[in-house]
């Protein structure tokens, strides 16, 4: 999923404030391995 439609599946705002926070929070994730980066802007979540 792309940053942009993930920020718009939340609910969140389209500005770049808002942008930035998701872009932490699955910069975060992708830290402790919860996701992974699959491409520039692409994330997916792990599997189980």
């Amino acid at each position: 999923m792309r940053l942009a439609g993930l920020t718009a599946a939340l609910g969140r705002d389209a500005d770049s404030a808002s942008i930035d926070a998701v872009r932490s929070t699955l910069d975060r994730l992708v830290g402790t391995s919860r996701i992974r980066r699959t491409g520039r802007g692409l994330y997916r979540a792990r599997r189980s």
